[in-house]
């Protein structure tokens, strides 16, 4: 995938690097081939073209250094409808790209066996309840 600057700019602020995986996340989603996500992108570039030369314009202008100083910066031109609709699109994409990336699934610090999980929950108040849950779903 060949993200453009607007979309790099929004990807890194929506999820930055994390501690885990020492790699941006327009880097992550760049490595992604897959065609569902790619039509999702198309989609997000052709709908919301204004909103992301609009970002593109304003990073260079601006102090953005989060998501939520961006979506500050949109309201200032766009309707709280239409930035509802970019940030919904643009989330869904972003997430669904992300964690479809195996470097990034196996970066995260999740417990995969249910010794593991149990482990985990014998510091939780109501451990019983989950454990009878766990049991029960045949982990």
């Amino acid at each position: 995938m060949n993200l453009s600057f607007d979309m790099e700019i929004i990807a890194n602020l929506a999820i930055p690097k994390n501690k885990f995986l020492n790699k941006k996340t327009s880097e992550i989603i760049n490595e992604s081939n897959d065609y569902d996500l790619k039509k999702m992108l198309n989609k997000i570039e052709n709908e919301f073209e204004e909103v992301l030369v609009y970002i593109g314009n304003e990073y260079n202008k601006q102090v953005i250094k989060t998501y939520q100083d961006l979506k500050k910066v949109l309201a200032t031109k766009f309707s709280n409808q239409r930035i509802r609709n970019f940030d919904f699109s643009i989330r869904e994409f972003i997430l669904m790209t992300y964690f479809s990336n195996p470097e990034v699934l196996k970066s995260l610090p999740i417990p995969i066996s249910k010794d593991e999980i149990s482990k985990k929950l014998e510091h939780i108040e109501s451990r019983y309840q989950i454990k009878d849950i766990i049991n029960s779903k045949n982990l």
